[in-house]
């Protein structure tokens, strides 16, 4: 899937009630660079809003702390300060981040992925002419020598006779 290396951040990021919230919380900074990592770390991800570690595997609390940086005591009562507040969404073992599209433009992204696709495509296509032009060189080639023999081969034949 394409990486996209971006997250949308407004601007009135800090007029944002539940962020006034977190701000307010004692190491309310600490919370808010945890959201931050959070949300940089879905776009990461790229799965809709879904924190995972692989492909199969969502994020337990030892994976969010090793990345982090912080103990499994303080970010799970910064992770459940985030649930209770609506921010993440816990469902199915896997964290996901509410309302995703505010973060990352799926629209964007979209068009992103559509153009990657059709790079590859054109990509693919000329790989395809190229094989065909070098398939018929080759060909050509062989014909070349093959009528080069015959006619050292019949001019031979002359002078034998």
């Amino acid at each position: 899937m394409e990486k996209v290396r971006w997250i949308k951040l407004s601007t009135d990021i800090f007029s944002n009630r539940k962020i006034k919230i977190l701000l307010k919380e004692r190491d309310g900074d600490t919370y808010f660079r945890m959201w931050i990592q959070i949300l940089t770390i879905a776009g990461e991800c790229n799965r809709g809003g879904g924190l995972y570690i692989s492909d199969d595997s969502p994020f337990k609390i030892e994976d969010f702390t090793n990345i982090i940086g912080k103990s499994s005591k303080t970010f799970t009562k910064v992770l459940q300060k985030f649930v209770d507040l609506g921010m993440l969404i816990y469902k199915d073992d896997t964290y996901f981040v509410k309302n995703w599209n505010r973060y990352q433009s799926t629209e964007k992204f979209n068009k992103i992925i559509k153009s990657a696709k059709v790079i590859e495509e054109n990509e693919n296509e000329k790989s395809s002419e190229n094989e065909t032009i070098d398939k018929i060189r080759k060909d050509k080639t062989i014909i070349e020598e093959k009528r080069k023999e015959k006619e050292i081969d019949e001019s031979n034949f002359e002078t034998l006779v």
